[in-house]
């Protein structure tokens, strides 16, 4: 809910003041965060999705504040997340820029494979297979239900939901049920 609400004060440039309460009883003023992140509040909806959210898988680790904090020091690009019109290009580029970075990567990777190795050889100790990033193939498919996740969510205000066919952004439809891709296939003779 906050980073909707953050998403469309600043979208709308809404007058009234808007707050809510959070679990702690804190209460967060909305046009002050939105007016704080600036522009970027128009990527915190991406930042929310690429970290785990409703029907997207998190990232063993990686929390929302890391996420934030990358969104705020790096241009990222994830404004091309859940606009309609970006080329998968385009997000799954900003999407491989984000995750690198969370990763600790001096440099954004282009591929997540390369990145796991360097990461895996650079510990002394055995690393957990958890801690490491996404292979490609899996990262491609998370970052297309991120971009979906995004769409839905940046059309909140719209009458109508986008007319996308699921299956385009990380989703298997079987028998009428969607269930996430993996971006593993198993060969059936094994």
């Amino acid at each position: 809910m906050f980073a909707l609400l953050v998403f469309f004060c600043w979208k709308w440039q809404y007058e009234a003041n808007i707050s809510m309460r959070n679990s702690n009883g804190r209460v967060i003023e909305i046009n002050a965060m939105a007016k704080e992140l600036g522009h970027k509040s128009l990527q915190l909806l991406a930042v929310h999705a690429i970290t785990g959210c409703d029907d997207v898988s998190y990232l063993f680790g990686k929390g929302k504040a890391s996420a934030v904090s990358i969104m705020m020091k790096h241009d990222v690009g994830l404004e091309a997340l859940g606009e309609q019109g970006a080329t998968l290009c385009d997000v799954l580029t900003a999407g491989y820029k984000c995750i690198s970075l969370l990763y600790n990567a001096k440099t954004s990777h282009t591929s997540m494979n390369q990145l796991r190795h360097a990461i895996f050889i650079s510990k002394r100790d055995t690393t957990k297979i958890k801690s490491l990033p996404p292979t490609d193939a899996t990262l491609d498919e998370h970052i297309k239900r991120d971009h979906l996740q995004t769409m839905l969510w940046k059309a909140a205000d719209e009458p109508e939901p986008p007319d996308v066919n699921i299956s385009e952004f990380g989703w298997d439809i079987s028998d009428g049920v969607a269930s996430p891709c993996t971006g593993v296939s198993l060969h059936q003779n094994l």
